[in-house]
């Protein structure tokens, strides 16, 4: 089973004063990705590169068309577990430090202490900022801001 498929994709704008004006942002996208397989998207400016990858996220519906995440419609939440997203500029709370955030993020998901500590030692390791850990975000890199960043992603246990 392909990981993603794209079936003949549309997206189509309406934009101003009463919307009535229309824009071709995404036409006739098909593809499809293999599992493990590695994919970039590149093309010149609107030529729908963004659009797309709003529509396997979930964040934009497509004028029509279907797209599919492990054979889940990228529509349904479910497929949200199989994606990790990190946009080219992360926002972070600048006056917090990274251990911080993820302590913020642990407590959302009801870990218990002891497992935050943990997991937070582990992916400090893992995005190679252990000696970064208290330091304010507004002192990092834009680098280590996304690094930081990479954290968030779940990890496949």
């Amino acid at each position: 089973m392909p990981a993603i498929i794209c079936s003949t994709l549309h997206k189509t704008y309406r934009h101003g004063f009463w919307r009535l004006q229309r824009k071709k942002a995404l036409v006739d996208l098909s593809l499809s990705i293999a599992t493990g397989e590695v994919f970039g998207i590149i093309g010149p400016n609107g030529a729908g590169k963004s659009t797309a990858l709003k529509i396997l996220m979930g964040l934009v519906r497509p004028t029509s068309g279907c797209a599919e995440i492990m054979g889940l419609a990228s529509s349904n939440p479910a497929c949200h577990r199989h994606i990790g997203y990190l946009p080219e500029n992360p926002s972070l709370y600048q006056k917090l430090s990274i251990t911080d955030h993820l302590v913020f993020v642990g407590k959302l998901a009801r870990m218990e202490n002891s497992a935050i500590r943990t997991r937070i030692a582990e992916l400090l390791h893992l995005v190679d900022l252990e000696q970064s850990a208290r330091t304010p975000i507004h002192r990092f890199s834009k680098g280590m801001v996304q690094r930081a960043a990479l954290a968030y992603q779940p990890v496949e246990e």
